[in-house]
Order: structure tokens, then sequence, then C-alpha cells
């Protein structure tokens, strides 16, 4: 599946990276650069 998603999801702590589906019910994130150890980041999804 693996199709890139630019709309509805976002992360706070803002790190670039690419958001894609990895199955009908499921996304993922591909950070460009490493997580920051003990770091906390909040995931922020549109209703819809």
């Amino acid at each position: 599946m693996q199709s890139e998603i630019s709309l509805g999801v976002a992360i706070d702590l803002e790190i670039e990276g690419v958001w894609k589906w990895s199955a009908d019910n499921r996304i993922s994130f591909h950070p460009i650069e490493q997580w920051t150890p003990g770091t906390e980041y909040k995931i922020n999804m549109d209703p819809e």
C-alpha cells in the first residue's frame, strides 16, 4: 500500500517526515532524522 498522506494527521513537537498508509486501517510515520530519545510527541488526527 504505502501511499503518502498529506492532510489530516500531524505530529506535535514537529519533526520532518512522511505519513504513509501501511494497511487499509493503519498509518505509519517515517521521520527523516532520528527521534530524540526521551521526547514526548503528540499525534493529532482530523476526525474525518
